[in-house]
């Protein structure tokens, strides 16, 4: 019983592991910089209920399951823009024209909403 409890515990997401977990393209330009550090701001401020949706919403799984998630960047403007994620790939795209406050407002709205198309 023991072996089969720290086995789901290493499954449980922690900042660390997730923020290790997030790969970004190798050259950026300054927006998309803001955009990796607003991912890193939010993910530091959010508990472990939020870090189980951003994973679930990235990966379709609420565990840590050591996927790398993938980030790319979009020009999506006006009712357009959201964050999107590909759960068969763990890949998520990211709006740049965001500001910090916009961007926690739309990723809380998706996490939260529980109405995910798939």
């Amino acid at each position: 019983m023991e072996s089969i409890t720290a086995a789901y515990e290493n499954l449980q997401p922690t900042l660390r592991k997730v923020i290790h977990s997030i790969l970004y393209p190798a050259v950026m330009n300054a927006q998309q910089k803001n955009i990796s550090r607003y991912i890193s701001s939010y993910l530091r401020e959010s508990d472990t209920h939020h870090l189980s949706l951003f994973l679930r919403f990235c990966t379709g799984s609420d565990l840590f399951l050591q996927k790398t998630i993938s980030v790319s960047f979009t020009q999506l403007q006006g009712i357009q823009r959201r964050p999107v994620a590909h759960t068969c790939s763990c890949y998520l795209e990211l709006p740049v024209n965001y500001n910090y406050p916009e961007f926690q407002h739309e990723i809380n709205k998706g996490l939260e909403s529980s109405v995910w198309v798939m």
